[in-house]
């Protein structure tokens, strides 16, 4: 019995690892995010350690912990304008949400011409970080990845 409860735990974590999490926001009618996570494995990653405290991974900046190995990472990302999509860039981005509980009141999106700016926040209760994408003609691009409170709460009033 004992060994056919160690199997069924082993077979339950095995499927919990790697599964991925999507969240669809629509923000106007025809704009649309797609944000995907995904456990992460830090097997076969360039790990920097400081004093206990993860500072890069593969040579990255790291987003959304307080120094500890991330649980999840933003793995995709995507934007929906119309019949266009835009892939986000999405590296040095971790812990995006806690569990199923995505934020959506922290993303906003604002039209200036014919650009798309889109800016919001990421939390999975510690670590949390902002971000701003803009999207004009065929292109898009990631303009803001911080964690610094004066540019989240001033510039970007999340």
């Amino acid at each position: 019995m004992r060994l056919l409860l160690t199997i069924i735990l082993f077979i339950l974590v095995e499927q919990s690892h790697g599964q991925e999490s999507e969240v669809k926001l629509k923000l106007a009618d025809d704009v649309t995010l797609i944000f995907i996570k995904e456990t992460f494995d830090p097997k076969g990653k360039k790990i920097e350690m400081h004093d206990n405290v993860v500072i890069s991974i593969d040579n990255g900046l790291v987003f959304g912990t307080d120094g500890e190995m991330p649980r999840t990472y933003l793995k995709r990302a995507s934007l929906s304008i119309g019949s266009q999509e835009f892939a986000l860039q999405v590296d040095g981005m971790y812990n995006p949400w806690h569990k199923e509980f995505f934020n959506d009141k922290l993303f906003r999106l604002k039209k200036v011409g014919t650009k798309y700016i889109i800016t919001g926040g990421f939390s999975d209760g510690a670590g949390f970080y902002g971000v701003e994408w803009v999207a004009f003609g065929r292109g898009c691009t990631r303009t803001i990845l911080t964690d610094d409170e004066r540019m989240l709460f001033e510039y970007m009033d999340l």
